[in-house]
């Protein structure tokens, strides 16, 4: 590796960092949901769960530090599998007929990884 590759390498890593450290956590989330009902959070996990009717829909996402449901309305809901990252909204006690599903993220948007 040439020196010219080796620092034009060594300048990018920071990038990544800051990239990864954009998003929260699960866990901080679900451990502080009043913060987030004001401040937006940001999050990133696979969708492990799916449920849609009549325009609401909801889906569970996990990362490496827990799992959370997020609410989305008029939007539809990602497939089972797919890598997402999520901004909204905190909702405590949030029940769906039949679920209480307790701490949600209410979605405001979603960006869906092909990866």
């Amino acid at each position: 590796m040439s020196r010219k590759s080796l620092l034009l390498f060594l300048s990018l890593i920071p990038l990544v960092f800051l990239t990864a450290c954009d998003l929260d956590t699960i866990s901080e989330v679900k451990n502080d949901p009043y913060k987030y009902e004001k401040d937006t959070a940001h999050v990133g996990g696979v969708v492990t769960k799916t449920y849609a009717v009549m325009g609401w829909g909801v889906y569970e996402i996990e990362d490496r530090t827990g799992k959370m449901y997020v609410v989305s309305r008029g939007r539809g809901v990602p497939g089972k599998g797919a890598k997402v990252e999520v901004k909204g909204h905190t909702k405590n006690a949030f029940t769906v007929p039949g679920m209480d599903l307790g701490t949600v993220l209410m979605e405001s948007s979603r960006k869906i990884h092909d990866d």
